[in-house]
C-alpha cells in the first residue's frame, strides 16, 4: 500500500552496480539516501550511511564460545553526496564506498544469491 505521508522525492542515483543492486533489495536504506537528498537527514553525519551485514560462521562460532559479548557483525560505510549532470541538469545522489567495503557487499549478494537458489530448490521439492 501506498504511504501518502511520507513526500515523494525523485532523484538519479550515481553508484557502482553491486551497490546498486544492493540498495535495490533495501527500501529503508532508499529512504535513507531519499531524505539525505531531501535534507532530512539531520546532524553531523547525514552524508554516511553505516550498513551492518550479515553474520559470517566465524562470527556466529565466535558469539557461541562468548554468549556474554555482542555479536560482532560486518560493517560497510556508504558516502553520500548530492551531484548535478552536467548535461541533463538533473539532481541526484552519488554513493561511494571503498574498495574493501565494495568487496564486501559483494560477498554479502554473492551470499543472499546462493542462499535464495538453495531456498528456491528446497521449496521445489
Amino acid at each position: 500500500m501506498l504511504d501518502t505521508t511520507k513526500p515523494v522525492v525523485y532523484f538519479g542515483l550515481l553508484a557502482a552496480p553491486a551497490v546498486r543492486a544492493f540498495l535495490s533489495s533495501e527500501p529503508e536504506l532508499r529512504e535513507e539516501i531519499g531524505a539525505f537528498f531531501a535534507d532530512r537527514r539531520p546532524g553531523p553525519k547525514a552524508d554516511i550511511l553505516d550498513v551492518a551485514g550479515p553474520a559470517s560462521t566465524a562470527d556466529i562460532l565466535w558469539a557461541k564460545d562468548h554468549p556474554k559479548e555482542p555479536v560482532r557483525l560486518p560493517v560497510i560505510r556508504m558516502h553520500l553526496r548530492k551531484v548535478t549532470n552536467n548535461t541533463t541538469g538533473e539532481r541526484g545522489v552519488e554513493v561511494k564506498t571503498t574498495d574493501s567495503d565494495h568487496d564486501k557487499l559483494v560477498d554479502w549478494l554473492r551470499h543472499s544469491a546462493v542462499r535464495s537458489r538453495l531456498n528456491q530448490r528446497i521449496s521445489g521439492l
